[in-house]
């Protein structure tokens, strides 16, 4: 009985713990998932997240990004440093409009993420440098679930423990 009892135990903290496992290398922009850049302007995006030394393509698409005055992508590949962070410089067109996502992804670990850049001009005022009205939303939550997952496992834990222990009294019963 005290095998089985362990054995439940073992599986519970496992099933709770694999999510924390895969969430461990998920690439985050720093500074959230949202930005504000003005056109014409530059900013440095940097993510942390990625394998240390790991090649990271970061990818910039939206209005007037690459050839042409159409929508397009410019990519430009960095590696990550020590820490396993990676950054890239975005300058956006002088008559950028609407919304922009620059995309980081590590060429080894096929980890990936992304931040949405607002040019502050709304894309229906047709680059004309009306303001967008509100912007970015602000964050209102937290920038990772550690403390979710972390509650869960030990709401699981606990269950499993429960369960361990009326199993026992109808045993004993």
């Amino acid at each position: 009985m005290i095998r089985k009892t362990a054995a439940a135990l073992i599986a519970g903290v496992a099933l709770a713990l694999a999510p924390t496992a895969a969430m461990a290398y998920v690439p985050t922009p720093t500074g959230g998932s949202t930005a504000t850049l003005a056109p014409g302007g530059s900013a440095v995006f940097s993510f942390n997240g990625f394998e240390p030394g790991e090649n990271v393509l970061f990818t910039l698409e939206g209005e007037g990004v690459g050839p042409g005055n159409l929508a397009g992508t410019t990519s430009v590949t960095k590696e990550a440093d020590a820490d396993g962070a990676a950054a890239a410089t975005v300058t956006l067109p002088e008559d950028a409009t609407g919304t922009y996502v620059l995309s980081a992804e590590g060429e080894a670990s096929g980890d990936a993420g992304d931040i949405t850049i607002d040019s502050g001009v709304s894309a229906s005022a047709g680059g004309t440098g009306s303001s967008a009205s509100g912007g970015a939303l602000p964050g209102t939550g937290p920038a990772d679930n550690t403390a979710l997952v972390a509650g869960a496992a030990v709401l699981l834990v606990a269950g499993a423990g429960a369960v361990v222990v009326a199993s026992r009294r109808r045993t004993d019963a």
